[in-house]
């Protein structure tokens, strides 16, 4: 059997980060996940950061049904997304048996802090529009099973290795080699 991890919070969490070094991980212990990585969501899905809420709720239902259809041909997936829409995560919830939600929260005083290209500031002074977080609402998980309040990067390297073990327990749930 198969599962999805899937890994949502605002830009500039450590979605990305935290799933490149799982799937590294898994890879390094002879799994062979799937990582579901922006581009291929840029790519295949035709997700703009910049999109209205409903088209983004909409590539949101897209990569929850995508991930529904990799499970279900037996891969492991590693999903890390900005589809906070609770529409979507009960979807998930709904279709995918082996589904695993981490949601990454930080307040908006560390997300600025790392804002090297000056998105959120933009955002806050007007220059971008319908960013999540700034003048988009999001729906932040009511169920997942780890909530992490991602800080710091030192938070983020340790929030890694908690869902790794997580992962790998669950590994050995799903494919029962132990």
């Amino acid at each position: 059997m198969a599962y999805l991890l899937w890994i949502s919070g605002l830009r500039l969490t450590g979605r990305h980060t935290m799933a490149r070094r799982i799937y590294e991980t898994l890879k390094e212990i002879g799994r062979k996940p799937y990582l579901l990585d922006e581009v291929v969501q840029k790519e295949a899905l035709g997700f703009v950061p910049q999109a209205s809420l409903e088209d983004q709720r909409q590539v949101g239902m897209k990569l929850a049904k995508l991930c529904q259809k990799l499970v279900e041909e037996g891969m492991s997936v590693i999903c890390p997304n900005m589809a906070l829409f609770h529409e979507v995560q009960q979807y998930n919830r709904k279709h995918i048996s082996d589904y695993y939600e981490v949601y990454l929260n930080a307040p908006m005083s560390a997300l600025l802090d790392r804002d090297q290209e000056d998105y959120y500031r933009k955002a806050f002074q007007g220059d971008l529009k319908n960013v999540m977080g700034v003048d988009l609402p999001f729906e932040a998980p009511e169920e997942p099973e780890l909530v992490l309040e991602n800080m710091k990067e030192q938070d983020l390297s340790y929030h890694c290795w908690e869902i790794e073990q997580e992962v790998m327990f669950m590994e050995m749930e799903v494919i029962g080699d132990f």
